[in-house]
């Protein structure tokens, strides 16, 4: 607890100096896999990884793997017997959704989860509610999104979780006086909103 919580005010104060470069995707996952064997012996439950084994994902490994094994281990801890895996990837992102058919989330914690020290009512007497927004903070840390959303149906229960990975980035505005006249690009991402901004035949380029 100790650790999440210093590691978390590094990561905001930018103290830890996340190492983004391209990783496989799938070598990740199936390394998350392998360490949550025991786990889901012992709970019976079942990781399944959905992947054409040839995503590229640009991140930082160490912590990355660290954020999903968060909620790899919340699935596990709320009764997710069936915990699903699947990463896509376009030209932009690549996206993680992490689903199981666990006890679900209620709808009055599930805009708080991410909240530090928050506590939903389903969560273990040993919980102090730090995981989670941990998970949130490597995330954002990386220019990344993360959402989630939980259903408790009647004859279905479950929660996904929803992370993506941006490959690159541009943090300008046209005219931006580090910018020079170079070359033509066609578009580039804001992450302040992660929205795609196109530029109509700019000669704008970022400076090496």
């Amino acid at each position: 607890l100790v650790k999440n919580i210093l590691n978390i005010a590094k990561l905001d104060s930018k103290t830890i100096k996340l190492k983004k470069k391209k990783e496989n995707g799938y070598e990740i996952l199936k390394e998350i896999k392998n360490n949550f064997k025991p786990m889901c012996e012992a709970n019976n439950a079942e990781i399944k990884i959905i992947s054409n084994k040839k995503e590229i994902m640009v991140c930082d490994k160490k912590w990355t793997m660290e954020a999903i094994s968060n909620i790899v281990k919340n699935a596990l801890e709320h009764e997710g017997k069936n915990i699903e895996i699947k990463v896509e990837e376009n030209n932009i992102y690549t996206k993680l959704k992490i689903k199981d058919n666990g006890e679900g989330i209620n709808k009055k914690d599930i805009t708080h989860i991410f909240e530090r020290f928050y506590k939903s009512e389903n969560s273990s007497t040993d919980s102090l509610g730090i995981g989670l927004a941990f998970c949130k903070s490597i995330i954002d840390n990386q220019n990344g999104e993360i959402k989630v959303k939980s259903w408790q149906e009647k004859y279905s229960t479950g929660t996904e979780f929803e992370i993506k990975l941006y490959k690159w980035f541009r943090d300008f505005r046209v005219g931006d006086k580090n910018h020079q006249r170079k070359g033509k690009v066609d578009f580039y991402l804001w992450p302040r909103n992660h929205a795609i901004k196109i530029v109509r035949k700019a000669d704008f380029c970022l400076r090496p």
